[in-house]
């Protein structure tokens, strides 16, 4: 028995228990679904005022009219004036005044769904064509990510494509939204190196260019990747669950977004050079003299990605480390850096940089003068280098002359009427002999670090000495009272003590300037003594003196 008579339209809802109840405030709602998922609707026959026609039994045709985008203009029967797809879905058996549908599964993926009822007049009693009010999407389960690298690696920051795949072709041309903040490095550490978005769409796969600002690999963690906007009208009406990819239902709902699911490791990413800045200063103009503790000496070695900037993620954890080196040379001649102190830095990365900054360094003294390093200078280089990549701009810092150099005071004979004035100098080894430092304009010797001694020592007084380009004056006071004589003089260089010279008697004030020092006198065989003279007043002036015999032969 067929009773179609009173039939006026048909309406889908949701296949739930309590089932839906026509009358009721959107009954015929309808969720988002997900694409390649099965799911089954329920079906109601609806008398003229908008009831249950309960007394309605028979089979009613199913379509699904299927359209990319929505907005297509609709029939008075509910029903979208085209589509993209029809998706027959089955023939729906009604007992009394309802019906479930086979189960139903959509490839592709449709931002606008309707479900058409056809019932023919043989069963109806007239031929009614409807659509149900509500549509629904139907949404690709997730984006799986991808990045295209040429060989699986690249130099950081430079650009590459990134791929978002909908796995449902070309019913997908939507462009995802990137939250860079969901986004892990190689050591599983939270990453903010990634900048780029989507700006195209091809078979359903969005892709975009990108960069990574740093080494290592990276992924995508869930979710980090979505499209909010494919089932926005759902979500407006609350039919999926807003701001959750969610593909497990939760109240018969899904999530609204498109969400990716957690990418593997994307890329490895190397430097795309280092830099290397090196500066080395000396205490004095442009020389420093060996032992003098006063060379600085700062460097940084960086690996940096394409843009300049450093790339932190070079270091302990990664690995494909190059070997940051650090050599002396001179003249294009090796020096080894095992003469400065204290040494240079344990060559190690951190935090992309090789880091070495020492305002106080000494360039030691060999055991026997050498030298001098005329040009010496510092270079770099990463040795290893996995990638291959090498130091962009500057390898070696600016150069410094670095001497070995003694302090000499001259012997001076003079009046003891007069204040008597003793040359002082600084020389240097030139590795044949020593000669002036016509650059030392900055050594200077207090008064007190003039040790004197001898028959005239309590009678004269000796003054500051300041080097200009390598000569100095000691100034010896005239004899108070007025005496003949000579005095001694020890120049303390010492850092601490008395001086180190080979008089007899020693004191002085310290100069603090021990690289001065060398062999003065027989004392010792090594370049550790103060250097020393002898200052005479009035002892040869045979003018002032009465002559008692002269003998003259030919």
């Amino acid at each position: 028995l067929v009773l179609g008579s009173c039939v006026a339209g048909f309406a889908a809802c949701e296949n739930t228990s309590p089932r839906c109840q026509p009358g009721t405030v959107r009954f015929d709602r309808l969720f988002t679904k997900l694409s390649g998922s099965g799911f089954v609707l329920d079906a109601v026959a609806l008398d003229g005022v908008g009831a249950l026609e309960s007394g309605f039994s028979g089979g009613v045709s199913l379509q699904l009219l299927a359209n990319l985008q929505p907005g297509t203009a609709l029939g008075g029967n509910a029903c979208p004036s085209s589509s993209a797809q029809v998706i027959d879905a089955g023939t729906l058996n009604f007992v009394n005044g309802r019906a479930v549908s086979s189960m139903i599964s959509i490839a592709g993926a449709y931002r606008d769904v309707r479900a058409r009822f056809s019932c023919s007049s043989a069963v109806c009693g007239q031929e009614i064509v409807v659509c149900s009010p509500d549509n629904f999407a139907v949404r690709p389960q997730a984006f799986n990510l991808s990045g295209v690298l040429a060989g699986g690696k690249l130099a950081a920051g430079r650009e590459f494509v990134m791929r978002a795949d909908s796995g449902v072709g070309m019913s997908y041309s939507g462009l995802p939204q990137i939250n860079l903040s969901q986004l892990v490095d190689h050591a599983n550490n939270s990453s903010s190196a990634l900048s780029g978005g989507f700006t195209s769409n091809s078979a359903g796969v969005a892709s975009g260019q990108y960069r990574y600002d740093d080494v290592g690999s990276f992924k995508l963690l869930t979710n980090a990747v979505n499209d909010a906007e494919f089932a926005a009208e759902d979500a407006a009406l609350g039919d999926c669950i807003a701001g959750s990819g969610a593909n497990t239902a939760s109240g018969g709902r899904f999530g609204c977004l498109i969400a990716s699911v957690e990418s593997a490791l994307i890329g490895r990413f190397h430097p795309d050079h280092f830099a290397f800045n090196a500066t080395l200063t000396p205490a004095c103009g442009s020389f420093i003299y060996m032992d003098q503790p006063q060379l600085g000496v700062d460097f940084v070695l960086e690996a940096r990605n394409a843009k300049g900037a450093v790339t932190p993620r070079y270091t302990a954890g990664y690995s494909y480390l190059g070997t940051p080196s650090i050599s002396g040379e001179n003249a294009g001649q090796n020096v080894s850096l095992s003469r400065l102190t204290p040494a240079l830095t344990t060559p190690a990365w951190t935090s992309g940089r090789y880091v070495h900054l020492q305002p106080a360094t000494m360039f030691s003294r060999a055991s026997s003068p050498d030298g001098p390093f005329e040009t010496f200078r510092l270079r770099a280089a990463v040795l290893a280098e996995p990638d291959g990549v090498g130091i962009q701009g500057a390898l070696q810092s600016n150069s410094v002359s670095v001497r070995h150099g003694r302090l000499r005071v001259l012997n001076r004979i003079g009046s003891e009427k007069l204040d008597l004035e003793l040359p002082v100098k600084a020389e240097f080894w030139t590795g044949k002999s020593w000669v002036p430092n016509v650059d030392d304009s900055c050594t200077t010797l207090q008064a007190a670090s003039f040790f004197l001694s001898g028959d005239l020592a309590a009678k004269t007084t000796a003054a500051a000495v300041n080097l200009t380009n390598g000569l100095g004056t000691l100034r010896l006071s005239k004899p108070n009272p007025v005496a003949t004589g000579s005095v001694d003089i020890a120049v303390n260089l010492g850092s601490s003590g008395v001086d180190q010279s080979c008089l007899a008697t020693h004191g002085g004030t310290p100069a603090g300037l021990p690289w001065l020092r060398s062999r003065n006198g027989s004392c010792s065989t090594g370049y550790d003594r103060d250097p020393s003279a002898r200052a005479s007043f009035g002892i040869y002036s045979p003018e002032s003196r009465k002559t008692v015999h002269v003998r003259e032969l030919f």
